[in-house]
């Protein structure tokens, strides 16, 4: 709540709004294609989990993801696939930047994990190249609407049929199959 509505307003621009304008001015080009056309937007940064005292980032990598979701279902049947990835915890200038800002403002348990990052060398930026050349690929025809992790994700063996896939991948509310799920009493 200390942050300045600017700032907030500059890091969902950034982040959320330079996804979707950027999708946006390139759409009649991809429509117009002769094969295949694909999208990859990048994610991650608290988007499938909380991530205390980087709100804004989270909630426009959130946004990221739900726009590739929306625009995969608007788009069935254009031949254009759209996903997001979460790259894992890549050493860039955000972590010297995270790392300058020091616990008081991070956090103490975000600056001990970015210091543990740095110290560790951070996530693989092959696995990032791999996902990125796999989705842009034809092997990949049919994947649309995804979000995955470039670090975990066996992205190499998923169905190209969504209806196979279902919600997996995707920022979904899990409910249990049994509807009867004993939960505590309320008060």
């Amino acid at each position: 709540m200390e942050l300045d509505p600017e700032e907030w307003k500059r890091t969902i621009a950034v982040n959320l709004d330079g996804t979707f304008f950027a999708i946006r001015a390139f759409y009649p080009r991809l429509r117009a294609t002769d094969r295949r056309a694909k999208i990859v937007c990048f994610s991650g940064g608290g988007a499938t989990s909380p991530r205390p005292n980087f709100s804004a980032y989270a909630v426009a990598k959130t946004g990221v993801v739900r726009l590739v979701e929306n625009l995969a279902a608007e788009w069935n049947g254009v031949p254009i696939d759209i996903n997001a990835i979460a790259p894992g915890a890549i050493n860039t200038a955000m972590t010297e930047e995270t790392l300058a800002a020091g616990p008081g403002k991070v956090g103490a348990e975000e600056y001990a994990k970015t210091l543990r990052q740095k110290e560790t060398g951070g996530g693989s930026m092959q696995k990032v190249i791999d996902l990125v050349k796999f989705l842009i690929s034809p092997e990949s025809d049919g994947i649309s609407g995804r979000l995955l992790a470039a670090q975990w994700d066996p992205f190499r063996s998923l169905p190209t049929d969504s209806k196979v896939l279902g919600d997996v991948f995707t920022l979904r509310r899990i409910v249990p199959e049994d509807r009867d799920l004993a939960l505590p009493a309320q008060p």
